[in-house]
């Protein structure tokens, strides 16, 4: 017994040794699995940086938002006001001048209704323009051209000292310079207007358009503000006189150079009295005379006198109702009839060849108003308002430079 005892003992000891080792070896296997699961851990790892990137992922989309908005701030056409401390700029978000606009040297192009920023190159800006005592408004000049169709001044808005900005596509920057009303008085800042007539006829000029002054007979002028009489070349003018001798009477009034309207005597209230407006360029006015009681004329028929429209360019053609045209008749706007009345109008479209610009000016001829297409609201359309006489359009083309 004592023998078996000594035996098993032995054996047992050595049973148990043995699942000792094999207990430490299957532990060392674990911990060797635990170590490879830990080698992708460390990919694991690499992917655990990605909640913290999903986590800046809204930053990202912030900036993309940042960005975006930087985009739309690109299209949004902003346009920046540049002058000294003698003006004051004021911003109406509409073309309705009774709402309070906003002091700023800033804005965007608007909807002229609604007020909402637009992209699609119908909007505008506009501004009012106040001036500290003693000074005026010398220049108000857009930098960018093209990019943009007209600046209208307070003539042409119909509110004291607005201008507006149309069919804005670009970001501009536009500049005010002012003078000093003695500087205005004194300095030549005008356009030359010179006068051409024949034997019988001379021209009067006038300083103001209020003519209470005396005018003065001159074959030369310059265009002059309408208010205070300086010479300018923002809304420049020239107002002035015919006087034709006994036994003539005046035959026709032609103008080379760039103008909006020259109005007679029904719209400066005098006799033989006219006003050339918004002049842009030096003009040549051309002022003929005829007999009173030419033999040679022949009589014509009231009901049978008509005035008419030439138009006269290349690279271009003229539609009226629709037509291609070379003239069209002055008629009522309410009857559609031909008239002599002073009343009647011409509607015309232009239609340009590709690769050219035009500008549209009337240079022989009396009425009230030429619209453009931003007064008419119809591309390319144009209205010649209260002819009085026959009118020569003359349609000048520049080819577009790349």
């Amino acid at each position: 017994m004592k023998t078996l005892r000594k035996i098993w003992i032995p054996l047992l000891l050595l049973a148990c040794l043995t699942i000792s080792l094999f207990l430490l070896g299957a532990c060392a296997e674990r911990t060797d699995t635990t170590i490879d699961t830990v080698q992708p851990t460390e990919s694991t790892n690499d992917q655990t940086v990605e909640p913290t990137t999903e986590t800046e992922t809204p930053d990202n989309n912030n900036n993309n938002q940042t960005n975006d908005e930087a985009t739309e701030a690109v299209t949004e056409y902003v346009v920046t006001v540049k002058t000294d401390e003698n003006v004051t700029v004021y911003v109406y978000d509409t073309q309705d001048y009774t709402t309070t606009p906003t002091q700023t040297t800033s804005a965007y192009a608007r909807d002229s209704e609604t007020g909402e920023i637009v992209t699609d190159g119908t909007g505008q800006v506009n501004l009012r323009l106040d001036v500290a005592d003693g000074y005026v408004v010398q220049s108000v000049t857009v930098a960018e051209e093209g990019c943009y169709n007209s600046v209208k001044t307070p003539v042409d808005t119909g509110a004291e000292n607005v201008y507006r900005i149309t069919k804005i596509t670009s970001d501009l920057t536009v500049t005010v310079t002012v003078m000093t009303v003695e500087e205005a008085e004194n300095t030549n800042n005008g356009y030359l207007v010179t006068f051409v007539t024949d034997e019988h006829v001379t021209v009067y000029a006038y300083r103001y358009q209020d003519y209470t002054e005396e005018p003065v007979a001159s074959d030369t002028t310059y265009s002059r503000n309408g208010d205070y009489g300086y010479t300018t070349r923002t809304d420049g003018q020239v107002n002035f006189k015919v006087v034709c001798d006994e036994g003539y009477v005046l035959d026709d009034i032609s103008i080379t150079g760039s103008y909006k309207n020259l109005k007679g005597p029904a719209d400066t209230e005098q006799e033989d009295t006219y006003r050339v407006t918004k002049i842009a360029s030096e003009l040549t006015i051309s002022v003929t005379t005829k007999a009173e009681n030419d033999e040679n004329e022949e009589e014509i028929p009231e009901e049978e006198q008509v005035y008419t429209v030439s138009f006269v360019g290349e690279h271009v053609r003229v539609y009226v109702n629709g037509e291609q045209a070379e003239s069209a008749v002055a008629i009522d706007k309410n009857t559609g009839l031909p008239t002599i009345s002073g009343e009647g109008q011409v509607t015309f479209v232009i239609e340009c060849d590709e690769g050219y610009e035009y500008e549209v000016a009337v240079t022989s001829g009396t009425y009230k108003n030429l619209k453009d297409p931003d007064e008419t609201g119809t591309d390319n359309t144009y209205r010649i308002t209260k002819i009085s006489s026959d009118l020569v359009v003359t349609i000048t083309t520049n080819e577009v430079q790349e």
